[in-house]
């Protein structure tokens, strides 16, 4: 249905008031759901799929109570960019030729190149798709796939894309035709530094077999997010701008 929302251009949770109907996406392409909101390590360290969808996260690393942390909306996850990451093997996305991927992410440090999610085989260097923060560069994201450990497509925003450590809400879509990125509700322009936009999604990732936010689960995990994660959201489909609006004007999602 239609909704009204608060409004504040900063990323931040909306305060100030902006009536404008957006319409939520549809909870029937919700494939996973990460809220985030247990407040607390559960016994197994597991994550809940609020979907329904069966795709419980689990926990890696040294987490504590503590690194629940005030979020975007109830508490968000933090990552301490030395081990800790969150994974479902074998998601029930795993093979789909589009989707959408939303969160919204605070950085706590600039500097360092961070994964915010993937999708890969379990292990190896071999069929990769993943979402990655160069800040040990000009600060861009890129969307990159390897095909049998070989790069074989790469996005790049612009440079200083994100330059603050405040939270903002990021969303890459495939319509199987073009992959995008929004910021912040806005899209962003992307430069092809290497094969062509042709709508490249977790299918084309052929072998991947686990989802990972906060790191790239190789041989040996590598590029830890240092940094929160909330509200972490997998569609089957691709959003359109007034499902990133209404998704980025309440993070809640209801």
């Amino acid at each position: 249905g239609w909704i009204s929302f608060n409004r504040e251009d900063t990323g931040n949770p909306p305060d100030s008031p902006y009536n404008e109907p957006f319409s939520l996406p549809s909870s029937s392409a919700l494939a996973s759901y990460w809220s985030f909101d247990e407040g607390e390590i559960n016994q197994s360290k597991t994550v809940k799929d609020d979907s329904g969808n069966g795709n419980t996260g689990t926990l890696v690393g040294n987490q504590t109570n503590s690194d629940f942390v005030a979020g975007v909306s109830g508490t968000g996850l933090n990552f301490d960019g030395v081990d800790d990451y969150v994974h479902k093997s074998s998601p029930s996305f795993a093979k789909d030729a589009q989707g959408s991927v939303s969160l919204w992410v605070k950085f706590d440090t600039l500097i360092t190149e961070q994964l915010i999610w993937s999708i890969n085989v379990n292990g190896a260097t071999d069929d990769e798709f993943f979402l990655d923060f160069r800040g040990d560069g000009n600060k861009t994201l890129q969307i990159i796939l390897l095909v049998n450990g070989v790069g074989t497509f790469t996005l790049e925003t612009a440079s200083n894309i994100i330059t603050d450590t405040n939270w903002h809400h990021i969303v890459v879509t495939s319509d199987s035709s073009t992959t995008s990125l929004y910021i912040d509700a806005v899209e962003k322009t992307l430069n092809t530094l290497a094969g062509t936009n042709s709508g490249q999604w977790f299918d084309d990732a052929t072998q991947a077999d686990i989802f990972t936010l906060g790191a790239l689960t190789r041989a040996t995990p590598i590029v830890h997010l240092d940094g929160s994660i909330d509200e972490l959201r997998v569609y089957s489909t691709a959003l359109t701008q007034d499902e990133v609006n209404a998704l980025f004007e309440n993070p809640p999602g209801a």
